[in-house]
């Protein structure tokens, strides 16, 4: 029960204040407080539309990144394939009605041809689709839908053994929620069934294979899954936060074998988050709220488990993420998070100001605390801070912030990149690559030297 008190008094301090600032965040003594930072611009591309929901859908595939364009009404979207070296488009596809994207882009290798999937929301006549793209130049390949199958909400698709897998999706038997009747899992499209010679927008109905389920608890999978070689991880979500009534469920699943490779059962963390979960070396991390708990990816054996009181959650220094963190980066064995916090949550909660950061640095050896940092002003952060030549950038609310990656110094903070704290920023080439509102209503992509 204490860890269900903790876990639920930990959402109320990152939620208790607005995630958005006001735009005039910093009086002129405020600004004085924090040192300068000229950043060198490499390139700047100017997107396609005028409003981007800037969120966890991208795809890096080396030198190239996919991203998801969307409407200013979010009815229609589009994909873009970026080059990071010139940043410039490569292509963009057809404009996609009635479509949300639901998913990052996914790169799937089938015999010699490359392919990009994207899994979509909210089509009227059928709830969810997958749209098929050419990966060398954009065009629309086919459409298709879950047959017998309704996905009311989808997360993560990894393309693996010339298929597509994908987790955290809530499956319905009807049209209508039914408790009794729901069951979530973990499931693959086999896209040896598509028939590519159907005319692209003519929508094919194929059958989704369920390859697991939670058929103790009936807990869903929230958390995107992560995968190495040929196997995937993924954890069920607890919503009662692995109290004494409950725990979660890890899974590794072999899709050379399609089978469990192992499974195993946690009560100290509760499974909840976006891109929470990092694999790093035989070591597979999943992160959420104040919980930091680490397995063997070969047996699925603690390393350690974090899980800290709320006595502690107060008064010390401890690693917390955002459980809408668009992801997670690694340095000389340090993992870098954001996490929701903000200038509120010490005086609305009664922790110690000198204890609450939203940028934070922890050692993957035993999941402590390395450094941290709480911007003026703070606002709640889920953007990926990302190590480029020894500096950690991060996109914060309308500015970036650059630090020591080791020590945590604050090199400085631009103000010339009107950023965005929901931001999935990238690397390439020594190049920070993030996003800048250029005007009121104009987004675009940014490629900032990591010299």
């Amino acid at each position: 029960m204490i860890k269900k008190i903790c876990y639920i008094f930990l959402c109320f301090i990152l939620t208790s204040c607005s995630l958005f600032p006001k735009l005039n965040l910093f009086d002129d003594s405020e600004k004085d407080l924090e040192p300068k930072y000229e950043s060198k611009k490499e390139w700047e591309l100017q997107l396609s539309v005028k409003r981007m929901q800037l969120d966890n859908h991208v795809l890096q595939e080396g030198r190239y990144l996919f991203i998801n364009e969307r409407s200013e009404d979010e009815k229609s979207f589009f994909i873009s394939k970026i080059d990071l070296e010139t940043g410039s488009y490569i292509w963009k596809s057809q404009i996609i009605n009635h479509a949300y994207p639901e998913t990052a882009p996914a790169l799937l290798e089938r015999d010699g041809k490359k392919y990009i999937f994207i899994l979509c929301n909210n089509n009227k006549l059928y709830g969810e689709l997958f749209f098929c793209f050419n990966e060398e130049n954009g065009e629309l390949l086919a459409s298709i839908y879950a047959k017998n199958q309704k996905v009311t909400i989808s997360h993560q698709l990894l393309p693996c053994n010339g298929n597509i897998y994908y987790a955290g999706a809530y499956i319905f038997k009807g049209e209508y929620y039914e408790p009794e009747e729901k069951f979530d899992g973990f499931l693959r499209l086999n896209i040896e069934k598509i028939n590519f010679e159907k005319p692209a927008e003519e929508v094919q109905e194929i059958a989704i294979d369920l390859l697991w389920e939670d058929e103790e608890q009936h807990y869903p999978i929230h958390m995107y899954p992560v995968k190495k070689d040929n196997v995937i991880f993924f954890v069920t979500w607890n919503r009662e936060d692995a109290s004494e009534n409950g725990h979660v469920t890890i899974v590794a699943y072999d899709t050379d074998t399609m089978s469990v490779k192992w499974q195993v059962n946690t009560y100290n963390n509760p499974g909840y988050g976006l891109n929470n979960m990092y694999i790093l070396d035989e070591k597979l991390f999943i992160l959420s709220g104040t919980a930091v708990c680490c397995f063997n990816i070969n047996d699925g054996s603690v390393i350690y488990e974090v899980r800290p009181t709320m006595e502690q959650i107060k008064n010390e220094l401890i690693v917390s993420t955002s459980h809408w963190l668009t992801g997670m980066d690694y340095y000389d064995g340090k993992l870098y998070v954001t996490n929701l916090n903000n200038s509120g949550t010490a005086s609305s909660m009664g922790c110690k100001p000198e204890v609450i950061k939203n940028i934070i640095c922890f050692d993957t050896k035993d999941g402590s605390y390395v450094w941290g940092y709480l911007p003026p002003h703070a606002s709640s952060l889920c953007s990926r801070p990302v190590i480029v030549n020894g500096k950690c950038f991060v996109n914060c609310f309308f500015s970036l912030r650059v630090f020591d990656a080791k020590t945590g110094e604050l090199l400085g903070r631009d103000d010339s990149i009107y950023g965005n704290g929901f931001a999935h920023s990238v690397s390439y080439n020594n190049k920070f690559i993030t996003y800048n509102l250029i005007n009121e209503e104009t987004w675009c992509l940014v490629a900032i030297s990591g010299d």
